[in-house]
């Protein structure tokens, strides 16, 4: 992907297949506003500012903004730190997948990245 991100998404999910996406517990940040909001499985809820002390929420996890952090690297890269507390709908194992959009819409697809046990 060519440019800056627009957005990055940050996703767990219960299964090992992409299908169970749309349905999936999932957090979002955003570049362009600098909000963090989650995913209920439905609709996203109203987005969170860093640095607050409220979550973004869904009915599986929780993102705490207080601890919540992005910063660009010297080589370009972008790291995020999202500090998650996981509910009980959410024990199990999960993977992990991430995805990327760029301003002009070029999109990564989900990538699938590692595995998760929540106990």
């Amino acid at each position: 992907m060519k440019g800056p991100a627009k957005n990055v998404y940050s996703l767990l999910i219960t299964g090992s297949v992409p299908t169970a996406i749309p349905t999936s517990p999932q957090a979002r940040y955003s570049l362009v506003t600098g909000l963090v909001d989650a995913w209920t499985g439905e609709r996203w809820n109203a987005p969170q500012q860093p640095g607050g002390s409220t979550r973004a929420q869904s009915p599986h996890m929780a993102v705490r903004m207080d601890e919540f952090a992005a910063a660009w690297l010297d080589d370009g890269a972008l790291e995020l730190t999202w500090p998650v507390l996981f509910k009980l709908p959410a024990i199990g194992a999960h993977r992990i997948y991430l995805r990327a959009v760029d301003a002009s819409g070029a999109d990564s697809g989900w990538v699938d990245v590692a595995q998760l046990v929540v106990r």
